[in-house]
């Protein structure tokens, strides 16, 4: 009759040399969590989270930028489906979510900002151009006008060049970080 023997009592360490690799790994060994290692599925879910910024854009340009905030749903439905299945693609999902919340704002914040200072400026111009030093300050609030207007545009296209750039490099297999933003959401713990 064979006896059988407990498996920890079989346990042997084996000393390696230097130079030389374990023939097998054991397979009490540690592997990595199907969370963890990112599959092609999750590395294109999560650059879709990343370029669904170009609906943002599209529809914020489509809608004067009131609709934009129907863009950030996009990053936010594929965290929202991925926050179980991988770390990965729920974290740079979550990153893209944020990072188009706060170029909506943003851009929100600077067209706000920027009409007001063109109203309050052509009011003062209009106002004072009777006494005549109203005609000096017309340049000025010509200049924050045209400073505005191409604000408004450039700061939306670096945005969207920004987030493109980020799905590029998540597609690529690569942990992409937005500036400041990343480091505020891992502060967070939300994933």
């Amino acid at each position: 009759m064979s006896e059988k023997k407990d498996p920890q009592e079989e346990t042997v360490e084996e000393e390696i040399a230097p130079n030389e690799e374990p023939a097998e790994v054991p397979e009490t060994a540690i592997k990595p969590d199907a969370r963890t290692v990112p599959t092609r599925e999750d590395l294109t879910m999560a650059a879709l989270a990343h370029a669904s910024i170009l609906v943002t854009f599209l529809i914020g340009v489509g809608s004067g930028g009131l609709g934009a905030v129907l863009g950030v749903l996009i990053p936010l439905g594929i965290w929202y489906g991925y926050r179980d299945k991988s770390t990965y693609t729920a974290e740079q999902a979550l990153h893209a979510t944020v990072y188009q919340v706060a170029s909506v704002l943003a851009v929100l914040a600077f067209a706000l900002v920027g009409a007001i200072l063109v109203i309050v400026g052509w009011t003062v111009s209009g106002a004072l151009a009777a006494v005549l030093i109203g005609l000096c300050l017309m340049p000025f609030a010509l200049l924050v006008t045209l400073l505005l207007v191409a604000g408004i545009i450039v700061l939306p296209i670096v945005l969207l060049i920004y987030g493109l750039y980020a799905a590029y490099e998540t597609y690529q297999g690569r942990d992409f970080r937005y500036k400041w933003i990343s480091d505020w959401v891992d502060q967070q713990n939300w994933t």
